[in-house]
């Protein structure tokens, strides 16, 4: 619920050159409006100690100031992530710049990144043109004009400053005083900025003191109010000429609320707005009519400020104590409130509420305040972009209505906090936005999953913010079901406190032209930062945006049954499930078991809940097979396969490509199931996965020829075999494999065949023509032609062969050893490849050459 928000365009991009002794390498780079540098990260190579001479080196590289500036640091304080942030003041000719400054932030005393505020200046005087007691004049005259009931105790002028009025985009900087003025009034306690050449009132900054056991500075005063919406509420204004106005200083922040008498031009509203007053500072109803909303927000604001300082210890909208400003009955029949920022070359910073018209009553609600104020937060931290249909744009609301929810749960937990406006809204359902179910709002449906069919019914960004919203829901609260792109999700709730720390991270750390995608990889960052990798807090978090469309769920493959795989008649053995990633409890977990089939069995179980369980096997089972099924209070099922008798072996072997039918030999028909392999072939191996038992012994066969075959055991369950070249014969492969039921082996037949000696001359696939180096390898391969040509009738199957350029390839492609494509690399035409493996596990791969039509592959072992 906006009508306008102007943020400001920031350009985030990472710039890498060469570190030498005088150049620090920097990882990422933010900009402000003007292009200039706001936030740097430190590239992980420069890492340089914290101490004020590398601050400084740091500073004068990326900002190249002129020989006039100084840094000097200024204070230091640390974080609970283990951050210590050091603030550096700026100086032209030894005088302090005011607002011109910086954070560097330091982890284990080594400088990570910073942020801050500079523009280059020059020419600014520094000397004063008038005297400092016609200074203390200025002062003492309006002092004294704006506080008439108190007297002077202390005025001092503090010090000489470049100084520029902050809320007045026009200005530059000049050369001004700094004067503190302190009276009997403690609230009346001031810093006056005066211009150094004609003595005129930059600016001026209240100094405002607390005191211990709640007692409120004179001016402050604890009042009630009847408010529309939230019913009897205790709240602060401000003690004014024998009356009381909606106004309170909190926490060293100003708390204003106005009454804007129905105009619409923020301009004009911002200077000629009136306060609201009562007699006794007791708001009735009764008295205050339409009026009675502005109480509404007062409280809201203060609570919103609260909020922010107690659950995030942000210091108000900006975090650096910014006033919180509203304005009431904004415009006639109004149906809208917004916060607007930086417009129109004039800084509002600002919330501005209509009365309600047809659609709304009178905007003022505790949610629809933090809503707007959040826009706020957004502007200050990730400032994400609000152009029309952008997902930046749907971030953005969907993080406000995360802190109107957020606040209105803190603030008033007997709220619905799931609900957005439903105080406010006059259709049906009676509620704008619902973040547990988004598809039910006020007007047609939004998506509560990203590009599900609702995605599409308006790219407004307060439809797509349902997405988020339904996120933040669930990471809260909860839940399970099929998303709109029917996939089945399990969300654990880890609580609003937890989620709403995720959350508030999570935006710090966006860009501000971010997307879901990227939303969802920061608040991974975030989540294991706050609490740690693959902690409890992060599996909900993946989970959370698997549910609403996002990304993949978090990996269970670490969750299985562990017990035997293999039993014998009689058997009692036990079963647990381990690994469980459903935090931070064990959930309710039902055993049962049937037959392989699905079917009811013999066999029986000790336990039928719990995280163990006993498989009994009676004695009149001999074989077959069973299943274990562990079933998940959330539905999730997970199995184990237990095999019963003397293992034997499946019936397929595998080439490291594609599965083909065992060759098991049969002594009646000897020659009858042979399976035939290309000599050479790269990747001729035999793995024959055995039922009932985990590996297998691969040996030659006893009693048989096996001329030019040999047999090496590579895994447990794998092994390569091989054939002479040029030397057609059969080879005999036995593979033994044992259980405690007994043993049982099988023998492999294969034969090779030398197409070089017949056959088709130009099926190349038994031959060499490219070399693989090293073999085994570690970091780099190195694909390049080697000495050996094709025949000259099959030249034609290569990529653009001729006799200048020879042999040339195409594709490089590395497989596992399951076929999966792990590396592919292009190039036209090469005679030579060198690329890196190094991010590759160890284990057998298999190399492929394209050329054309023709494709060479051979084996590689990476170490």
């Amino acid at each position: 619920m906006r009508k306008k928000l102007f943020v400001l365009m920031l350009l985030l991009f990472s710039i890498q050159y060469a570190h030498t002794q005088n150049s620090i390498k920097l990882d990422k780079i933010k900009r402000d409006k003007n292009n200039n540098i706001s936030f740097v990260t430190l590239a992980s190579e420069s890492k340089l100690i914290a101490n004020n001479q590398n601050f400084n080196k740091v500073l004068k590289q990326i900002f190249k100031p002129g020989k006039l500036f100084t840094f000097k640091q200024d204070g230091y304080y640390s974080d609970k992530l283990g951050y210590t942030h050091y603030r550096i003041k700026t100086y032209y000719e030894n005088i302090e710049v005011q607002g011109m400054d910086f954070n560097v932030h330091v982890k284990d005393n080594l400088v990570r990144y910073l942020n801050g505020s500079f523009k280059n200046i020059s020419g600014l005087p520094v000397k004063p043109g008038i005297t400092e007691k016609i200074v203390m004049e200025k002062v003492e005259q309006a002092f004294n004009k704006v506080s008439k009931f108190s007297s002077i105790t202390n005025e001092k002028i503090i010090q000489l400053i470049y100084y520029k009025n902050p809320v007045d985009f026009k200005t530059k900087y000049e050369l001004a005083y700094k004067v503190l003025i302190e009276s009997n009034s403690v609230t009346d306690g001031v810093y006056y900025y005066v211009n150094a050449k004609d003595g005129h009132i930059i600016n001026t900054e209240k100094l405002v003191c607390t005191f211990d056991g709640g007692i409120k500075p004179p001016g402050n005063a604890n009042g009630a109010a009847d408010t529309k919406y939230s019913g009897y509420k205790s709240f602060v204004t401000d003690s004014y000429n024998g009356t009381f106005r909606l106004r309170e200083i909190r926490n060293n922040v100003d708390i204003i609320t106005l009454n804007a008498g129905h105009e619409a031009n923020e301009h004009y509203i911002i200077t000629n707005a009136s306060d609201f007053f009562d007699n006794d500072n007791y708001w009735e109803a009764y008295e205050h009519g339409n009026d009675r909303v502005a109480t509404d927000i007062h409280w809201a604001a203060e609570k919103v400020l609260d909020y922010w300082q107690q659950i995030h210890s942000r210091n108000s909208i900006d975090g650096l104590g910014m006033d919180i400003k509203s304005f009431v009955h904004v415009g006639n029949c109004y149906d809208n409130a917004y916060w607007l920022g930086f417009y129109e070359n004039q800084t509002f910073n600002s919330l501005f509420c209509g009365d309600g018209c047809s659609k709304f009553g009178a905007l003022g609600s505790l949610d629809l305040c933090g809503h707007e104020f959040g826009h706020g937060i957004c502007e200050f931290t990730s400032d994400l972009n609000y152009s029309s249909g952008t997902e930046s744009a749907a971030l953005n609301e969907g993080f406000s209505d995360i802190w109107g929810a957020s606040v209105e749960a803190w603030a008033a937990p007997n709220k619905q906090r799931w609900l957005i406006g439903e105080e406010i809204t006059l259709v049906s359902p009676g509620y704008l936005r619902s973040m547990s179910n988004p598809p039910s709002g006020a007007t047609q449906p939004s998506p509560d999953t990203y590009q599900d069919a609702n995605w599409y019914n308006d790219a407004d960004a307060h439809y797509r913010s349902g997405v988020l919203n339904k996120w933040y829901y669930l990471l809260s609260v909860g839940g399970s079901g099929t998303n709109g792109i029917n996939n089945s999700y399990s969300v654990l709730g880890i609580g609003i406190q937890k989620a709403e720390q995720i959350a508030f991270r999570t935006e710090q750390l966006l860009n501000s032209s971010a997307n879901y995608a990227m939303a969802r990889t920061m608040s991974i960052q975030a989540v294991e930062e706050l609490y740690g990798v693959n902690s409890c807090e992060e599996i909900s978090v993946i989970n959370a945006w698997y549910a609403v469309g996002i990304g993949a769920a978090f990996p269970t493959d670490d969750t299985k049954v562990q017990g035997n795989d293999a039993l014998c008649a009689g058997d009692d053995s036990p079963y647990s499930i381990i690994n469980i990633p459903y935090c931070p409890f064990v959930p309710t977990i039902s055993w049962s078991i049937t037959d392989g089939n699905g079917n009811p069995t013999t066999a029986t179980i000790s336990a039928t809940t719990g995280t163990t369980t006993h498989v009994i096997i009676p004695g009149s089972l001999q074989s077959g097979s069973l299943v274990l099924t562990a079933t998940l209070s959330n539905n999730s099922v997970f199995t184990k396969d237990i095999y019963i008798g003397v293992p034997y072996f499946g019936s397929y072997y595998n080439n490291g490509i594609e599965n083909g039918p065992v060759a098991i030999y049969d002594p009646n028909n000897p020659t009858g199931n042979i399976n035939n392999l290309c000599i050479g072939y790269p990747n001729s191996f035999i793995e024959a996965q055995p039922n009932g038992a985990s590996s297998v012994t691969w040996s030659l066969a006893p009693g048989f020829s096996n001329y030019g075959f040999s047999v090496s055991q590579l895994t447990p369950t794998r092994a390569n075999i091989k054939f002479i070249y040029n030397d057609a014969t059969i080879g005999y492969a036995k593979g033994s494999i044992t259980n405690s039921c007994g043993d049982y082996s099988n023998i492999y037949v294969f034969q090779s065949y030398n197409y070089n000696g017949g056959g088709d001359p130009c099926d190349l696939s038994g031959n060499r023509y490219f070399n693989v180096s090293p073999n085994p390898a570690k970091g780099n391969v190195k694909i390049k032609i080697g000495s050996k040509n094709p025949p000259i009738e099959c030249l034609g199957k290569f990529s653009g062969y001729n006799e200048s350029t020879g042999l040339t390839f195409d594709v490089v492609n590395i497989y596992n050893s399951k076929g999966k494509l792990m590396i592919s690399r292009k190039s036209k035409k090469s005679k030579e490849m060198t690329f890196s493996v190094s991010n590759l596990i160890s284990g057998i791969y298999i190399v492929e050459i394209l050329s054309g039509e023709y494709r060479e592959q051979q084996q590689l072992i990476i170490l």
